[in-house]
């Protein structure tokens, strides 16, 4: 019976050391359960501060981006306008040069101190192109400068009159067509005259066509409609008294022959 007893006993605490482990293992997985809470519920914390973090770095971005666009706008604009002013003081000086000839191969004095360029250009007015030059007056008259392949000094000469620039003009195409030696044509500047270079060869192609073509300055007009004009071309900038005149306007077919032989 006492036997019995003890043996109830002995299982009644067995029993209750495996409730008090088994309570302890309880205890110790909810310790771990609100340890894991706590560590989720800071990862959720820190995922929605990334979360606002990034939105806020997209808004920035966006922020940016739109700067960005904003500038290459701006430049796109500036450098748009930057080539239309360009044009604009291109227009002006091709204005400003209206009254200018160029005289090519006229042989100069031992001495430049010496020369008188206007005399100079009214002797040869008088004897080569056979016009009237004692009436003649000009703003101003001079050679440019040395040139790089050794070749006679050009000289630019300003007319006062335009009537009396468009008869010498004229009086060359006519007078020099036998004699290549000497050249004399309308005085633009350098970009321009790079720009006429290029569009003579569609100017003559136009023409071979039989179509009435003209070069304006930088434009090129075939039948009244202005077809093609180009920019200059990159690269250091050329002595202008190598680019002269590349076609004269409005030439007859005998004309062309001439300015062919002369320009090449």
């Amino acid at each position: 019976m006492i036997m019995n007893t003890v043996h109830e006993i002995n299982i009644k605490l067995e029993k209750w050391s495996l409730l008090d482990e088994l309570n302890n293992r309880m205890s110790h997985m909810e310790q771990n359960l609100e340890r894991f809470y706590n560590e989720i519920k800071n990862i959720r914390n820190d995922l929605k501060h990334q979360s606002e973090r990034l939105k806020d770095e997209e808004f920035q971005n966006s922020i940016i981006e739109d700067r960005m666009s904003k500038t290459e706008n701006d430049k796109e604009r500036l450098a748009w306008e930057s080539n239309e002013l360009r044009e604009e003081i291109l227009e002006m000086k091709c204005h400003s040069m209206k009254y200018n000839l160029l005289f090519s191969e006229i042989p100069g004095p031992s001495s430049w101190k010496d020369e008188n360029t206007e005399e100079v250009v009214k002797e040869f007015i008088q004897k080569e192109l056979y016009v009237d030059s004692t009436t003649m007056s000009f703003q101003n008259v001079h050679r440019l400068k040395q040139r790089t392949d050794g070749k006679t000094r050009s000289i630019v000469a300003r007319f006062t009159s335009y009537t009396d620039h468009e008869k010498v003009r004229r009086a060359a195409i006519e007078k020099l067509k036998s004699n290549v030696k000497y050249s004399v044509y309308q005085q633009y500047p350098m970009e321009i005259s790079e720009r006429r270079k290029y569009l003579l060869s569609k100017l003559n192609d136009a023409k071979k066509h039989g179509r009435h073509a003209r070069i304006q300055n930088d434009k090129l007009f075939i039948e009244g409609q202005m077809v093609n004009r180009r920019p200059p071309p990159p690269g250091p900038p050329v002595e202008i008294h190598r680019f002269d005149n590349p076609q004269p306007q409005h030439l007859h077919s005998d004309e062309k022959k001439t300015h062919r032989s002369r320009y090449g």
